[in-house]
C-alpha cells in the first residue's frame, strides 16, 4: 500500500515566491509521475485558507489540501483556554503555534481515516514541537514517523544576520524548539551535506544524530514561465549577445547579502566609469527600513545605473534573468533553488565561495564551469563581475534525482521501534496544605484515587489544628511526614524521597488538581525514554484573580529555563534516580521546584511534556523572597561559567516568572498571615459569579411534550473562586420537573473536583440536580460534594435565572424557564436523601447541625469536619478504597 504523506508549510506556489512555496510544487508533480507515487497531502497555516480556491484548483490531482483552523478545539479544554488568552509575554506566541499546527493534524488525520505513516516538518521555527511532544508522551502519533527537513532554522540565519536582531525571549524560544524538532525526529531530510552538517555543529547536536539525517537533493523543476523564457532564448541563441547586465534576484534579507550586491555594484562602475552595464535589484523583502538602507547605499551618481525595481512577475523575472549575470551572494543557503533552476537555464552565475552550500558541494558548483565564485567581499565581487563579462559556462551536467525517503526500504535507519519496557512504579508526595478543611479534603480525594505509596508532608500546627491523628492517617495507608514549618523545606522532601524505592516519584502540591492520566503516561512514557528526567504538561488556571488562564511548559529548552520557569509545573512527575543525583536545594527556598528543573535541563536532561492541559491551578501565583532577577542571574552565571564564558551572563536576564518575588517585609507579613489562618481558619466568603457570554447551542420547546431543554454553553465562566474557558449544562424539564444535568463532555471535569460521578448512560458519566420529592438517579453525585463544588453548584442555581435573562429566547418562553430555574435553587430546610443539606453558605453540614459564625466555633467546626472526613477516609481505605 502506498505510504501516506502529510507535509506542514506556510509557503506554496503559485501564492508564494520564495523556494519552499516552489519546492512544494516539485514535490507534488514529481511524486504524481511516480510509479510508486506516495498519497500526498498538505497542511498549510491558517493564513493561507484566505486562498483556498486557488491553491486547491492547482494542486487538484496532485495533493490532498489541509488547513490549520483558527480555533484550537481538537485540543479540549487546554484549546479554549488558549482562545481566550491574550498573549502577556512572546513565549506564548510560539508554543501557541506549535499547538495549532498539532491540532491542525489531528484534524487532517481524522479526515484522512487513518494515522499518516510520515509527516514532515520545516525545521523553522520549531512548528513540529508540540506534535513531537504529543508521540513523545503516548498521546498521538503512535504508528507515525517524524521528518523534519533542513529548509533553513531561525537560528541559523539569525547567526548569519549579526547585529540583526534584539534578543528576546521570543528568540530563545525558537531557537529551543527547533533543536528540540531536529533532536526528536525519527528523520532528518537534507539537501545538502553541508547542511546536515552545518546544523550538527550550530545545534550541536550529538554524533550519532547524523546516523538518522538522509540527504536527498530535491527536484528541480523549470516552471511554465521558465521554460518559455528558456525556448525563447533558444530560438534566439544565434543573434543573442552575451549578457553585459548584472541581476540580483534573491529576497531582500541580511543573509541574502543584497548590500554586498549594491556595494559591488558601486565598486565596479567607479573603477570603469565609462561602462555601460545596468545592475538590477528585482526582489521583495518585509523590512521597509531595511529597503530603504539599500537603496540609499547607492550614490545619486549611479542611481541610473544601479536599479531597485518593484517585484516581477514570473515571466518578467524569467526574461531577466535569461537576459542578465545572475549574482548570488548569500552567507548562507540550505540549497538555494534559484541557484539550480538558473543552471538548468544556462544562467552565467556567481556565487560566493564562503557559503557552505556552494563552496563546499564540488560535485554541484564546478568554477569556471557551472558558476564564478568570489570570496565573501564586495571587493572581490566586483572583480569576478568584471571576470563574468567574458565568460561562457560549460553545458550543464543533469542533477541527479534522489529517491524520496517515502519511497526507501522500510529499515531506513533508526525505523525500529524501541522495546516496549513495563510502566515506572510511582510514589506520590504531597505537600503545602496547611488549611485544615483543606488538608481533611485533600486526604479524602487521595482515598478515591485508588493508588499506593502515598506520602503527605503536613505541618505540625496543621495536623494540631485539625485534630487529626496521625496514627488514623497511617493506619489507612497514608505515610505521614510533620514538618517543622507551613511549607516543606527542600532538605525534609529530600528526605521523604532518600527513603522511598519508587522508580518515580509524583509530586501532589497543594491548589494543584491533577489527572489521573497524568500519572499514566508518566509511568508508561518515562519507561519508554530513559533520558527523559521528568513527565509534565500544560496548566489549566482556574483560579479567578490569577491573570492568565493557562501556562504553557517548554520542557527541556535550555535558553528559556535561564529566563523564564516554563520548563515543567510542581505537579510533574520525576525519576527518582534523577532527584537523588542532583537534590532539592535548600538555598532556593520556595523556588527549589524552579531550581531543581532548570540544572536538569541544563545538565541536557530530557523533559517529556503533554500537549494537553492534565493540571489545573487553584492557588494564586505564588511568592519568594528570592527576586526574580537574583535567581535566573544566579544560574545563568552558573552557565557561563561551565561553558567557559569569562563574563556574567546576568547582563542578558529577560526573565519571565509566574513566581513573584517579595520584600523581606512582605514575607514577614505572609508568614504571620498563614499562621493566623492555621489557628482562626477563618470562613470563604462565597466568591462572585460571572460569565463572558452564554450561548443557546440547542433546545427543544414545544409546549406540549413531556420533555423540554435548553442546552447552555457558557464562556469564560467565574464560579466559587475558580475559572473556566467553557462549561456546557443542559437544563430540562420532565413532567414539568426541572432539573440540571452536568456531563464529561460538557467540562464538568473543570468544574467539579469530586468529578466523576458513578452514575452513567449510554453517553457517558453524567449527574443530574434535582429537588423534586423522589431522588433522580443520576443525582447520588451531589450528595458528598466536597464543600468547594458544593458552592459552585449553589452558585450556579442561584444564577442560573440571570443566564436565562441573556439568551435569545421569545419573552413568554423566557420568562417561563426563568421562573423553572428558580425552583432549582437549594434553601436550608431542603434535605438530600442521606439528611444532608445545602444551606445558604453552600456548605455540606449533617443534619441537626447548626450554622457558626467564624473564629473558634468555626474552627470546631472545621475540626469536627476534618475528624469526620479522615473516618470515613479510614474506613475507606480498609474497606479497599469503596466509600
Amino acid at each position: 500500500m502506498a505510504a501516506s504523506v502529510c507535509i506542514v508549510s506556510n509557503e506554496i506556489y503559485p501564492i508564494d515566491k520564495g523556494g519552499i512555496g516552489r519546492l512544494m510544487y516539485n514535490f507534488a508533480i514529481t511524486n504524481a509521475r511516480s510509479d510508486a507515487a506516495a498519497h500526498l497531502h498538505f497542511l498549510l497555516g491558517p493564513k493561507l485558507a484566505t486562498s483556498a480556491a486557488a491553491i486547491e484548483s492547482t494542486y487538484s490531482g496532485l495533493a490532498t489540501i489541509h488547513f490549520c483552523s483558527g480555533a484550537l478545539d481538537s485540543l479540549g479544554p487546554l484549546g479554549e483556554a488558549i482562545g481566550a488568552l491574550h498573549p502577556s509575554d512572546s513565549l506564548d506566541e510560539l508554543m501557541i503555534e506549535s499547538l495549532r499546527y498539532y491540532a491542525g493534524l489531528l484534524d487532517a488525520q481524522r479526515r484522512h481515516g487513518r494515522e499518516f505513516d510520515y509527516i514532515e516538518f520545516p525545521d523553522f521555527g520549531g512548528w513540529g514541537a508540540a506534535s513531537l511532544a504529543a508521540k513523545r508522551a503516548g498521546l498521538a502519533f503512535s504508528n507515525t514517523r517524524f521528518a523534519v527537513r533542513l529548509h533553513s532554522a531561525f537560528s541559523l540565519i539569525a547567526h548569519h544576520e549579526p547585529f540583526m536582531h534584539q534578543p528576546s525571549p521570543w528568540m530563545a524560544a525558537k531557537c529551543d524548539l527547533e533543536r528540540q524538532c531536529l533532536h526528536d525526529a525519527d528523520l532528518v531530510v537534507a539537501h545538502l551535506d553541508s547542511t546536515a552538517r552545518t546544523n550538527a555543529e550550530w545545534f550541536r547536536l550529538p554524533s550519532e544524530w547524523m546516523n538518522k539525517v538522509r540527504v536527498e537533493l530535491p527536484p528541480v523543476l523549470l516552471s511554465p514561465a521558465e521554460q518559455s523564457a528558456l525556448a525563447e532564448s533558444s530560438a534566439e541563441e544565434s543573434g543573442r549577445a552575451t549578457p553585459r547586465d548584472f541581476l540580483f534576484s534573491s529576497r531582500l534579507q541580511p543573509f541574502k547579502c543584497p548590500d554586498i550586491y549594491v556595494r559591488a555594484a558601486v565598486r565596479f562602475l567607479d573603477d570603469l566609469p565609462g561602462a555601460d552595464n545596468l545592475f538590477r535589484i528585482s526582489s521583495y523583502g518585509w523590512d521597509e527600513q531595511y529597503i530603504d538602507w539599500l537603496k540609499r547605499l547607492v550614490p545619486s551618481r549611479w542611481r541610473d545605473r544601479v536599479i531597485f525595481l518593484d517585484p516581477s512577475d514570473e515571466e518578467e523575472r524569467a526574461r531577466l534573468m535569461m537576459n542578465s549575470i545572475l549574482v548570488i551572494p548569500s552567507v548562507y543557503e540550505s540549497l538555494c533553488l534559484l541557484a539550480f533552476e538558473a543552471r538548468l537555464l544556462r544562467v552565467r552565475t556567481i556565487l560566493n565561495r564562503r557559503c557552505a552550500a556552494f563552496g563546499t558541494e564540488a560535485q554541484l558548483w564546478r568554477e569556471g564551469q557551472d558558476c564564478l565564485f568570489f570570496d565573501g567581499d564586495f571587493i572581490g565581487l566586483a572583480k569576478t563581475m568584471q571576470s563574468a563579462l567574458a565568460w561562457t559556462p560549460a553545458p550543464a551536467t543533469p542533477l541527479v534525482q534522489n529517491t524520496p525517503y517515502w519511497e526507501a526500504p522500510a529499515d531506513q535507519p533508526n525505523s525500529a521501534r524501541p522495546p516496549r519496557r513495563p510502566p515506572l512504579k510511582l510514589a506520590y508526595i504531597g505537600y503545602g496544605s496547611a488549611n485544615p478543611y483543606e488538608l481533611a479534603s485533600d486526604l479524602r480525594e487521595l482515598s478515591k484515587r485508588e493508588i499506593n505509596d502515598v506520602h503527605v508532608m503536613v505541618a505540625r500546627e496543621a495536623l494540631e489544628a485539625a485534630s487529626l491523628s496521625e496514627a488514623a492517617l497511617v493506619a489507612s495507608g497514608i505515610a505521614v511526614h510533620r514538618t517543622g514549618w507551613i511549607e516543606p523545606t527542600a532538605a525534609e522532601i529530600q528526605s521523604v524521597i532518600s527513603d522511598l524505592t519508587a522508580e518515580a516519584v509524583a509530586f501532589l502540591p497543594a491548589g494543584m488538581s491533577i489527572e489521573g492520566e497524568l500519572w499514566t503516561l508518566a509511568a508508561s512514557q518515562l519507561a519508554a525514554s530513559p533520558e527523559a528526567a521528568i513527565f509534565t504538561s500544560h496548566v489549566l488556571v482556574t483560579n479567578e484573580s490569577a491573570t492568565r488562564r493557562v501556562m504553557l511548559n517548554y520542557g527541556d529548552a535550555p535558553t528559556v529555563a535561564l529566563m523564564s520557569d516554563r520548563v515543567a509545573h510542581r505537579a510533574s512527575v520525576f525519576r527518582r534516580d534523577a532527584l537523588l543525583e542532583f537534590g532539592l536545594c535548600d538555598a532556593a527556598g520556595d523556588r527549589w521546584h524552579e531550581d531543581l528543573c532548570l540544572r536538569l535541563v541544563n545538565a541536557g536532561h530530557r523533559v517529556l511534556v503533554a500537549p494537553k492541559a492534565l493540571v489545573s491551578q487553584t492557588v494564586a501565583a505564588r511568592t519568594s523572597r528570592i527576586q526574580s532577577s537574583n535567581f535566573f542571574a544566579t544560574h545563568q552565571d552558573n552557565a557561563g561559567q561551565r561553558l567557559g564564558a569569562p563574563y556574567r551572563q546576568a547582563s542578558i536576564a529577560h526573565h519571565l516568572d509566574s513566581v513573584v518575588g517579595i520584600s523581606h517585609e512582605a514575607w514577614i507579613t505572609q508568614q504571620e498571615q498563614a499562621q493566623a489562618a492555621i489557628a482562626g481558619c477563618a470562613s470563604l466568603a462565597p466568591p462572585p459569579f460571572r460569565f463572558d457570554q452564554a450561548v443557546l447551542k440547542n433546545s427543544s420547546l414545544d409546549p406540549s411534550a413531556d420533555y423540554r431543554e435548553l442546552e447552555i454553553v457558557l464562556r469564560g465562566l467565574s464560579v466559587g473562586g475558580g475559572w473556566l474557558p467553557w462549561l456546557g449544562i443542559k437544563f430540562s424539564q420532565y413532567k414539568g420537573e426541572p432539573q440540571l444535568e452536568f456531563r464529561e463532555t460538557g467540562n464538568a471535569r473543570h468544574l467539579f473536583r469530586d468529578w466523576p460521578p458513578s452514575t452513567s448512560d449510554q453517553w457517558g458519566a453524567v449527574a443530574v440536580w434535582s429537588v423534586s420529592a423522589t431522588s433522580h438517579p443520576h443525582g447520588e453525585f451531589f450528595e458528598q460534594l466536597r464543600e468547594s463544588d458544593a458552592l459552585k453548584l449553589r452558585l450556579l442555581v442561584e444564577n442560573l435565572p440571570g443566564v436565562i435573562e441573556t439568551l435569545q429566547l421569545p419573552p413568554d418562553e423566557k420568562a417561563e424557564w426563568k421562573a423553572c430555574a428558580k425552583t432549582l435553587v437549594p434553601n436550608g430546610s431542603r434535605q438530600s436523601g442521606d439528611g444532608r443539606m445545602l444551606p445558604e453558605t453552600g456548605v455540606h453540614r449533617p443534619k441537626g447541625d447548626r450554622p457558626r459564625v467564624a473564629g473558634k466555633s468555626r474552627l470546631r467546626d472545621l475540626r469536627r469536619f476534618a475528624a469526620r472526613s479522615l473516618g470515613r477516609l479510614a474506613s475507606s481505605l480498609a474497606a479497599g478504597g469503596k466509600e
